[in-house]
C-alpha cells in the first residue's frame, strides 16, 4: 500500500497525524501496522501480534541495523497511542523489547531465547495442562480467544 492508500480510515488518520509531525516516523509506523494488521485495521491488533512483530519479525525479517529497528518500535508506539492502545504502545517502549532487539544483534539464538522467555513471561500464551497440550499453531478463533 502506498502512502495515500490505507486499509481503514482510522489508521489513515493516525498516520496522517504522524506524517504532519514526523514523516519518517509515519512511514515506519505504516510498515509496522501493515505487517501486524494488514487490511484488517486496528481491530486485528492484539498483544500477541504486537509481541510477535517486535520480538521476532522486526529483528529477524527486517534486514537493517539496530537503530532503525528501535526507531520502528518507537514509531509504532506513537501510532498505537494515537489509536487508543497505550498498553500495546508500552510493549514497544519496554525494556523487554529493547533487550530482545539487542540480544538478536549479538546472536540469533540469543534473540530467540529472549523472545521465547519474554513470550512465556507475558502470560498471554495459554499453559499446557496435564490432560491437554496446545499444538504449535492455533486457528484464528483460538488465537483471538
Amino acid at each position: 500500500m502506498g502512502e495515500d492508500e490505507y486499509w481503514d480510515p482510522v489508521t489513515a488518520n493516525v498516520l496522517d497525524e504522524l506524517r504532519r509531525g514526523d514523516p519518517s516516523a509515519a512511514s515506519d509506523a505504516d510498515a509496522a501496522l501493515q505487517w501486524i494488521a494488514g487490511e484488517e485495521g486496528p481491530d486485528a491488533i492484539t498483544q500477541d501480534r504486537i509481541q510477535e512483530f517486535l520480538w521476532y519479525s522486526l529483528p529477524v525479517k527486517f534486514l537493517t541495523d539496530l537503530g532503525y529497528k528501535l526507531r520502528v518500535a518507537a514509531a509504532l508506539a506513537r501510532a498505537l497511542d494515537l489509536l487508543g492502545l497505550p498498553r500495546y504502545a508500552e510493549i514497544c517502549r519496554s525494556d523487554t523489547t529493547r533487550s530482545i532487539l539487542h540480544a538478536y544483534e549479538e546472536d540469533i539464538d540469543k534473540g530467540r531465547e529472549a523472545f521465547i522467555a519474554a513470550s512465556i513471561a507475558s502470560g498471554i500464551q495459554p499453559p499446557d495442562l496435564p490432560e491437554f497440550e496446545w499444538g504449535p499453531t492455533m486457528a484464528w478463533e483460538e488465537a483471538r480467544a
